[in-house]
């Protein structure tokens, strides 16, 4: 890798991945997973979405992927609706 990396999650299954960017000139495209391009994260997302289990990822995926700030190391929290 050149220096410059992305996390990246699979929609399908909820896979995360860290690799290069795509956009770096001479750069390895997207990884693919479940015969799709991977969705790229923010590190808000990346921090918040760790905590999540695969199936809790593809759920939140699908719930748009927001996240709010909490107190503590970590200080992300994955949204799910407009409860949380």
């Amino acid at each position: 890798m050149s220096g410059f990396s992305l996390n990246y999650v699979c929609e399908q299954c909820g896979t995360i991945r860290r690799a290069e960017a795509d956009r770096v000139p001479g750069g390895r495209p997207t990884p693919i997973c479940c015969g799709k391009p991977m969705r790229e994260l923010s590190d808000r997302q990346t921090a918040a979405s760790t905590k999540l289990t695969q199936a809790q990822r593809v759920k939140w995926l699908a719930a748009g992927g927001r996240c709010r700030k909490i107190g503590g190391h970590r200080k992300w929290k994955a949204v799910f609706g407009d409860s949380d």
